[in-house]
């Protein structure tokens, strides 16, 4: 990390009081990091950057030195001996594709938009040394598959005319097309031969296995056999096989001509099998066959083992064995971590930076509640506490066995919550100490969680996860733990009743949210209550074509902000919705490219987004930008968390990194206020337009002692309704004559929630049909999926503004307020905002 760098730390760390001086402790994590530029507005990064796991490498072809592609779209390049990063980091115009690099590793393939306002997807072939695109061709509309020859001279491009599909050949130099197969091109898998002369295909359908010609398309030979997994030897001159299907694993195995497809003799192939594609060193020796307990390094002459290298782990995925260097002695491995092996004895040639920070990718960040910690939980099944006056990693937290993807600290920040599917575990934050686990899953079931959220009495755990998930119509589960003691203290099976889940569903449980009183957040916007499966707030009144693709509930309840979809995807928008009513507060445009993601967080005062477009925040009183940190297209970020205080944002990467930026918003000093403005605002508050009666609120708080001031005057503990008036009113439901049920209706509903209670003792009453229906048609205008009416909606907003304000003296306010009848609206909000 460069000394600037560090300047910036230490100043934000004096600025929030977080920590001391950064001259004093400098960070010990990140070893050599004085080529790497932070993107623009970033002030650190915590954790090593790494070429993200399934990610493509290449061997240059004198074989000093290695590159790849990192999570964040660039070119990199590494010293082969030392494994450290020489030169620049080149940037992409686009994601990378398939097997995207040439043999040399001097060309690489790319594909898509280079912007958020580029033309369609294009394919594009670079020059890895300069960056320079030397090929460039729209992509086909009904494309499926794209790679790079080892030469790098041609593009296989796997496409589908008239419900044929077809493999194209483009010639990268002259630009060329040749059609190498017309029709019935379905195929398992395609290799190119190292001299890029032959193509293996195998169908798997017809259970064949056939080798063409890449210059004029010829079939040169064909076997009625498939292979599940093959591979070309180095020097190209024949083919590794094996074919799961048969008993014995060493028959299995075989080689043949890639000349001709007949049998090859002589090779002596071990008595395993392997899990993923096995890899051929050049010489035709050493075969490479990942295995379920690690790489087997095996010699073909002599029929034994050389050693076993770490392999990857089955549950996070498969990777592609290689590079192997040049000379054949050794290889590169990226499960994790880049390592590079001896072939011969197995020993690792690289330094081991696992405990540098994050293997895999970061899914969840949080902030203690005082902004001096950062946790990180990861799909390497570690969670890591970063110490954020200095950027030092302070504990690697292991003991999970999969994935872990929720993180939380306890309200005194002195405990940390990790979930994972294997449980929940309890750490101790300054010792880094297992205090107690809470549940677990037994062997073989998949309970996966969702998320969890600590009760603001800092004891008891919610859970939303999912049981025993295999796809379509799992069920929901929704759990209570003390985390003082890990017992379980209620557990419901599906509350919210059977569901169509998918990736697309506003009610994907996987996009759904816990809020602080253990309510469940789905993304149609509605607020459901676990104990009975209702909707606590009417549902968002949004526009006919649009999505909720996320969604989080603002601290105090009062606004749902989302992440809303138009058109296919192509229109995107951030909503503010007012949770009680249901429509939308503000509604701010943003430009992102289709079918990429957006990381939504929010405080009581800001919305912060994390995408490809950049860091950016909104002030949610003015709905005006007011930080925007871009020119990052290519960056991935897979999880984001903001500071307590809002200063601060945490983004991590795909490749395991955290990257941190200072949010402070600007300092405005609001508009004074205008004469008569208080009295016309205090109208706005009853307005049924949400932008209005919030844009009144967001008034009041601009000027606290003003608005206190007003609102004593005008606000009042909710009376007792006249009983014997509302009574008799309820008795008119019975009568005979239309016009008096109608007008004793309309009276009544003018009560609104004061009268809830007699409403309900006249139902339980038994009373007419007539009168019955029209009781229930009253209860069923108070209840919370209704939009309130004015007179309500004004008590709402009301209290919002005393809850922001926030002063004892508004406190006092409030506890007079909630003196008022049980019943009314009023008295209600107050309570809940003293709560």
């Amino acid at each position: 990390m460069s000394t600037s760098t560090f300047q910036l730390i230490a100043l934000l760390a004096c600025t929030l009081g977080i920590g001391t001086s950064l001259t004093a402790q400098q960070p010990s994590i990140v070893p050599d990091k004085s080529t790497q530029e932070l993107p623009p507005g970033a002030i650190a990064q915590l954790g090593i950057q790494r070429l993200p796991p399934g990610g493509s490498r290449a061997f240059a072809a004198d074989g000093k030195s290695f590159l790849g592609v990192s999570g964040d779209g660039f070119i990199v390049r590494f010293d082969a001996a030392s494994g450290t990063q020489i030169g620049k980091r080149i940037p992409l115009p686009a994601r990378s594709v398939g097997r995207p690099f040439s043999a040399d590793g001097r060309f690489l393939l790319t594909f898509g938009p280079t912007s958020a306002t580029s033309p369609p997807e294009t394919v594009h072939v670079l020059d890895t040394t300069t960056g320079q695109i030397i090929f460039r061709r729209p992509y086909p509309a009904r494309c499926f598959g794209l790679d790079l020859a080892p030469d790098g001279n041609t593009v296989l491009v796997r496409d589908e005319k008239e419900k044929n599909r077809r493999v194209l050949a483009w010639d990268v130099s002259t630009g060329a097309e040749r059609v190498l197969i017309e029709k019935g091109a379905d195929f398992l898998y395609m290799y190119v031969s190292p001299n890029s002369k032959q193509l293996l295909l195998a169908f798997q359908n017809q259970a064949k296995m056939q080798c063409r010609n890449l210059v004029d398309a010829s079939i040169e030979w064909e076997t009625e056999r498939l292979a599940r997994m093959c591979r070309f030897s180095a020097d190209g001159d024949y083919i590794v096989e094996y074919d799961l299907r048969i008993n014995s694993p060493a028959a299995s195995w075989r080689a043949i001509d890639a000349a001709t497809g007949t049998p090859v003799a002589g090779l002596k192939f071990p008595n395993e099998n392997p899990e993923w594609v096995p890899a051929l060193a050049p010489g035709n020796r050493i075969l490479l066959a990942p295995t379920r307990t690690g790489v087997l390094v095996w010699d073909l002459k002599e029929g034994s083992a050389l050693c076993r290298l770490p392999g990857p782990n089955w549950e996070r995925g498969y990777d592609d064995i290689g590079p192997i260097a040049p000379d054949g002695k050794s290889v590169l491995t990226n499960y994790g971590m880049v390592q590079r092996w001896e072939l011969a004895t197995g020993k690792p040639l690289l330094p081991d930076t696992s405990d540098m920070g994050h293997t895999g990718p970061p899914r969840a960040l949080a902030f203690s509640p005082d902004g001096k910690w950062l946790a990180s939980a990861s799909d390497d099944w570690t969670v890591r506490v970063w110490q954020m006056a200095s950027g030092r990693l302070v504990h690697t937290l292991r003991g999970h066995t999969s994935q872990v993807r929720n993180v939380l600290f306890s309200c005194d920040g002195k405990h940390l919550v990790s979930g994972a599917s294997d449980g929940i575990r309890v750490w101790d934050v300054p010792t880094g100490a297992l205090a107690r686990t809470c549940g677990g899953t037994a062997p073989g079931a998949r309970r996966v969680i969702v998320d969890m959220r600590l009760a603001r009495d800092g004891r008891r755990l919610f859970i939303l996860s999912l049981k025993d998930f295999r796809g379509p119509g799992e069920e929901t589960v929704v759990s209570i733990w003390d985390i003082t003691n890990g017992e379980r203290l209620d557990e419901r099976l599906n509350p919210f009743g059977a569901r169509n889940y998918n990736a697309y569903s506003p009610s994907d449980p996987y996009l759904a949210r816990l809020t602080p009183s253990g309510l469940v957040l789905f993304n149609d916007g509605r607020l459901l209550d676990p104990t009975d499966g209702r909707a606590v707030n009417p549902r968002l009144q949004l526009r006919y074509n649009e999505t909720i693709y996320s969604s989080r509930l603002l601290p105090d309840g009062r606004l749902i902000a989302c992440h809303i979809v138009a058109k296919e995807g192509s229109e995107h928008s951030l909503v503010l919705a007012e949770t009680a009513s249901g429509q939308p507060a503000m509604r701010l445009p943003f430009q992102l490219p289709k079918n990429r993601i957006l990381f939504l967080e929010t405080t009581q005062s800001n919305l912060y987004t994390a995408s490809v477009a950049g860091i950016e925040t909104w002030s949610i009183r003015t709905g005006e930008r007011v930080r925007s940190y871009t020119g990052m297209e290519r960056q991935s970020f897979v999880s984001m968390a903001v500071s307590p205080d809002g200063r601060m944002v945490a983004a991590a990467e795909l490749d395991g990194s955290i990257l941190v930026w200072d949010v402070t918003p600007p300092q405005v000093a609001p508009a004074p206020l205008k004469e008569g403005e208080l009295p016309s605002l205090w109208t706005s508050l009853a307005h049924p337009d949400a932008k209005i009666g919030f844009a009144a609120v967001a008034r009041f708080l601009d000027h606290p002692p003003e608005a206190l001031a007003f609102l004593k005057e005008h606000l009042k503990p909710a009376a007792a309704p006249p009983a014997d008036q509302v009574r008799s009113l309820i008795a008119d439901l019975a009568s005979p004559t239309f016009k008096t049920r109608e007008d004793a209706e309309k009276k009544l509903h003018e009560f609104g929630e004061q009268i809830e209670g007699l409403l309900q003792d006249a139902l339980k009453a038994n009373p007419t049909p007539e009168a019955r229906n029209r009781i229930k048609a009253l209860l069923e205008a108070l209840a919370p999926t209704t939009v309130p009416q004015p007179a309500a909606l004004r008590s709402i907003r009301a209290v919002w503004v005393l809850e922001r304000i926030g002063t004892p003296e508004a406190t006092k306010f409030l506890e007079e307020l909630a003196k008022g009848h049980e019943f009314a609206r009023l008295t209600r909000e107050a309570k809940a905002a003293l709560a």
